[in-house]
């Protein structure tokens, strides 16, 4: 493409078309950076000497994740011309789920995630965090959402398989991660989690947690940062104001690797159907996504009375109403049933219908 002018001297040739604008590709790494930079100021006055003495990056070697570790290194003290440093110390946590991946998978993404780190963030220490270190203390849940403690002599693996729906599996998974993430944190003394979810992403999470029931949680699954009411480490989601059509641009002209993610064609869960449309959407449309990322922004944090004991997330305290308030026709018997118990949100009985066998889930506990 040609310059306006028609001078190449004067002006550089502009590369990179986003949002209906072209740029070249100086110009589009700076404004890149500058929207996730504007995102971590924003998370300045909630952190405790309005910077973060040590963050936790959840890194899964996916795009996302891999551009969050490069623009959080470059906020860091580390670099030597940063006069206004976010965070003074790294720890990059990778949690390594053979249930979702194989051996020559769970391998390719460490040495991703390790080769960057090597090249890059040499201030950076890495762990990488197995599912059998996980459940080395695991508990129980029914499909009641009753708990009873494990046997540290049985095999360390989630047994997902308990599960028939492969959307109750993801949606389990998830959320017993980003508690374990959490406790992890509490342990090394970090004060913040620094999570990749691009405005993509947070898009569609909106759509799953309306559809799974839990929209009362929204302002704490996609705000910039956040604090769940039982942890004390904050949430920190920097990345939400970049689409992830934008992130491939922003990879590729830094010369950056990352673990390249399959579209499913057909996806079998609400998350995945979520996320193809709003990605579909991301080259032509891409103000509606910004416009479900920024409505998701502007809902008020409600007072929070109960937590769920599986997810950890804020419920409303009678989920039973809520059913009855919410259904447009009068809910089935198996509905209600769901709903009973109090301590567990209607998202995660859900979840837990159906199930074979009790499922064994990580006994996250908090620092004292």
């Amino acid at each position: 493409m040609q310059n306006i002018d028609g001078n190449d001297n004067d002006k550089k040739q502009a590369t990179v078309m986003s949002r209906s604008e072209y740029t070249c590709d100086g110009c589009f790494v700076r404004s890149t950076e500058n929207k996730i930079r504007r995102q971590f100021e924003l998370s300045r006055p909630n952190l405790e000497k309005g910077h973060s003495q040590k963050a936790l990056l959840a890194v899964s070697g996916g795009i996302s994740s891999m551009a969050m570790l490069e623009t959080a290194y470059y906020l860091s003290r580390h670099r030597k011309d940063n006069y206004r440093p976010m965070f003074d110390e790294f720890l990059v946590v990778h949690l390594q789920s053979k249930s979702l991946q194989n051996e020559e998978e769970c391998a390719q993404t460490v040495n991703t995630i390790q080769k960057a780190i090597d090249c890059h963030y040499t201030q950076c220490k890495f762990e990488v965090i197995e599912e059998e270190d996980l459940l080395k203390e695991a508990s129980y849940i029914d499909t009641n959402g009753k708990f009873s403690r494990g046997d540290s002599s049985e095999p360390h693996t989630f047994n997902l398989e308990a599960l028939p729906s492969l959307a109750s599996r993801q949606d389990l998974l998830y959320r017993v991660r980003e508690q374990a993430l959490v406790a992890i944190a509490e342990k090394e003394q970090c004060d913040t989690i620094v999570f990749g979810d691009c405005g993509t992403t947070i898009a569609a999470r909106v759509l799953e947690l309306v559809a799974e029931g839990r929209g009362f949680a929204i302002p704490w699954c996609t705000s910039v940062c956040s604090k769940l009411p039982d942890f004390p480490v904050f949430l920190l989601r920097p990345l939400r104001d970049v689409l992830s059509s934008e992130l491939k641009s922003y990879m590729k002209i830094k010369e950056l690797d990352y673990i390249a993610k399959e579209v499913e064609e057909r996806p079998a869960t609400i998350s995945g159907v979520a996320e193809n449309y709003f990605t579909t959407l991301n080259d032509h449309f891409p103000s509606l996504v910004n416009t479900v990322v920024r409505m998701s922004s502007k809902l008020g944090v409600p007072e929070v009375k109960k937590t769920c004991s599986l997810c950890k997330l804020p419920m409303q305290e009678n989920a039973e109403a809520w059913l009855q308030r919410t259904t447009v026709q009068h809910p089935s018997e198996r509905q209600e049933d769901v709903a009973a118990n109090p301590d567990i949100c209607y998202a995660c009985s859900v979840s837990l219908k159906n199930m074979k066998q009790p499922l064994r889930i990580p006994a996250v506990k908090k620092e004292q």
